[in-house]
């Protein structure tokens, strides 16, 4: 008997999650509805390890997730669950240590909570 999970991806399989989006220059930008928030422990810059945000937006596209920061982690914080959000990657500042931060906008639209 062949292996049928050898092939590809057999029709009754269908992948699950979203895609991950990195905003890697100026000015890129997500836009949709805030549908997940979590966060995970990954290795910090300096050594060590830091909690950041996993965010789950919901777009034309299907779902998008991507990572937070220092930066957007406090900005997301405001942002109510299910709300439509629009982030875009403003630029790098430096910090007093010498570390790189990348600085966001996140916007909402007014009164587009979903239930």
């Amino acid at each position: 008997m062949a292996n049928e999970y050898t092939s590809g991806q057999p029709e009754y399989w269908e992948p699950i999650g979203g895609e991950f989006f990195r905003f890697e220059a100026e000015g890129d930008t997500l836009q949709g509805q805030l549908i997940d928030r979590r966060f995970i422990t990954v290795a910090a810059p300096g050594g060590g390890e830091s909690t950041i945000g996993q965010y789950t937006i919901l777009t034309g596209d299907g779902e998008i997730f991507f990572n937070g920061s220092f930066d957007l982690d406090a900005k997301m914080a405001r942002i109510p669950d299910r709300a439509y959000v629009r982030v875009t990657r403003q630029g790098i500042d430096k910090t007093k240590r010498g570390f790189s931060v990348i600085r966001f906008l996140v916007e909402t639209r007014r009164g587009e909570v979903s239930a």
